[in-house]
């Protein structure tokens, strides 16, 4: 793996800025594959780059722009990616294990097969994102709904300061919102509508029991 210093990325990072504004200028971003472990990219436009197959265990991308970037296969653990814009990204088949998402854009990122456990997605926005068998066990901030949908559908329950948001295919609705939809009389199938509604109902009693529990 190559390894950058500080200046090094930071020459990047200017470069790929320009890159973004004029394609003819600059050059864009590649560090696929490098050793950035515990960098220091906190605020860094990288819109579009790509970071495959990089390690950046301990890395501080808060508050980044990384939209449209391609960080799949890439080692995530323990970084922080809070505030940060992933939205249209491909995450597919990282390890964001211990990760810190609180807050970030995620909405049409893709990541399948990514490793989430025990990461922060307090706050975040999942609208439209693939998570296609990555794992979500011990995420904060997060509650996989089980419906058993036979389309292979999982919605998942993110927590804000809003209260909770259900993401659920390119839907990003509110519990109110969603139980209305599911339980529209024309709802195309009443029955996986049912449980849908099912599951919004343990949501909301895990929610007041837990809440009963901390006070």
């Amino acid at each position: 793996m190559k390894m950058y210093t500080q200046r090094d990325l930071a020459e990047i990072i200017a470069a790929h800025r320009k890159w973004i504004q004029d394609k003819f200028d600059g050059k864009r971003a590649n560090l696929s594959g490098s050793d950035l472990r515990g960098s220091n990219l906190r605020g860094s436009n990288l819109r579009g780059s790509n970071l495959s197959h990089s390690d950046l265990r301990g890395s501080n991308l808060s508050g980044s722009d990384l939209s449209h970037s391609n960080l799949s296969g890439s080692d995530l653990r323990g970084s922080n990616l809070s505030g940060s814009d992933l939205s249209h990204s491909n995450l597919s088949g990282s390890d964001l294990r211990g990760s810190n998402l609180r807050g970030s854009d995620l909405s049409h990122s893709n990541l399948s097969g990514s490793d989430l456990r025990g990461s922060n997605l307090r706050g975040s926005n999942l609208r439209g994102s693939k998570l296609s068998c990555s794992d979500l066990s011990g995420a904060e901030g997060v509650a996989v709904l089980s419906v058993g949908d036979p389309r292979g559908y999982r919605p998942i329950a993110v927590q804000t300061a809003y209260g909770w948001m259900i993401a659920s295919g390119c839907r990003w609705l509110s519990v109110a919102d969603a139980r209305e939809h599911w339980s529209a009389p024309d709802y195309h199938t009443p029955w996986i509508g049912a449980r849908y509604v099912a599951a919004l109902d343990w949501l909301e009693a895990w929610s007041v029991l837990c809440a009963e529990v901390a006070a």
